[in-house]
């Protein structure tokens, strides 16, 4: 996966096409059903209004921005194409210290517009931060909005979001529900990066403008995601991520004439830090180029 200031919105480009591709034949083969859905999992993953890779370049705005790198302004990654609750939570002045939990927490509900999309989401998040390299340990106190001290070496991110959202450049109507849970391992470190793992569930439900649907969920288990930025001749960030969510996805299909298909699927997402991510969902393979939406 790629990200840079301009790509945000190449990301949600791969998202719809992929949207247009799948799910022609929601009734037909087996092989069908296994590329509508393997394309369907790759639109919810890359969704710039919920996915896991709108997660990703939350955190490496917060994260990148007075953090990591320095004193950078977060107005690099702050785009139009992306919505950024943590971010946006951040530059309103949102968070609150719990000090029952040891942690910063956030709940407010965004009218969102990220490219075609647009809707309402409600999202709860919050944020410990640890002195200890592995999330372990007291939650401490640190100043949100200002550099992250040097001392704090790692941090937990949990974010539940429920939301309806409309996109009208395919004509689908998206209602879901998503938990996050991850760590966040190697800040401050010797490289300008961090480590993530953790597990996300989503419950959706797609409807179609032609009168098809898929309503399912989903199971990541982000495994050793490692996101990096290089600071780029313009200003802006290259954020580049390696590494693999498995996913377990359960899903019905319904044809415009009301015939269904049970689709109950494991898959493998594989970031490489290159252009093209690959889903592979029990053999059925489509590599998507991030910054154009071509599939194989």
């Amino acid at each position: 996966m790629v990200m840079q200031k301009t790509q945000l919105r190449f990301l949600a480009v791969a998202a719809l096409a992929l949207i247009a591709a799948g799910c022609a034949n929601v009734t037909g083969s087996s092989t069908n059903a296994n590329m509508a859905a393997a394309r369907d999992l790759a639109m919810s993953v890359a969704d710039p209004t919920s996915g896991t890779t709108q997660e990703m370049a939350d955190l490496g705005a917060f994260l990148f921005g007075p953090g990591a790198l320095g004193p950078q302004p977060w107005s690099l990654f702050h785009s139009s194409d992306f919505a950024l609750y943590l971010m946006d939570g951040v530059l309103s002045g949102k968070f609150v210290w719990n000090p029952s939990n040891n942690d910063y927490e956030l709940s407010q509900t965004n009218t969102i517009t990220a490219g075609p999309i647009s809707g309402t989401a409600t999202v709860s998040i919050s944020l410990a931060f640890f002195t200890s390299a592995d999330a372990t340990g007291t939650g401490v106190q640190i100043t949100i909005g200002q550099p992250i001290p040097s001392t704090i070496h790692s941090l937990t991110y949990n974010r539940s979001l429920s939301g309806s959202f409309s996109n009208s450049l395919v004509g689908i109507e998206r209602q879901l529900t998503s938990t996050s849970s991850f760590t966040v391992t190697g800040l401050n470190g010797t490289s300008a990066g961090f480590t993530v793992n953790g597990t996300k569930n989503v419950s959706f439900t797609n409807s179609y403008s032609d009168g098809r649907s898929i309503s399912g969920t989903l199971t990541e288990n982000v495994n050793n995601v490692v996101v990096t930025a290089v600071l780029q001749s313009d200003g802006s960030y290259l954020v580049s991520a390696t590494g693999t969510i498995l996913v377990d996805y359960s899903a019905t299909l319904t044809s415009a004439n009301g015939t269904t298909q049970q689709v109950i699927r494991t898959a493998t997402i594989t970031l490489n830090g290159q252009q093209m991510a690959r889903v592979d969902m029990d053999g059925t393979e489509v590599d998507v180029d991030v910054t154009t939406g071509e599939t194989d």
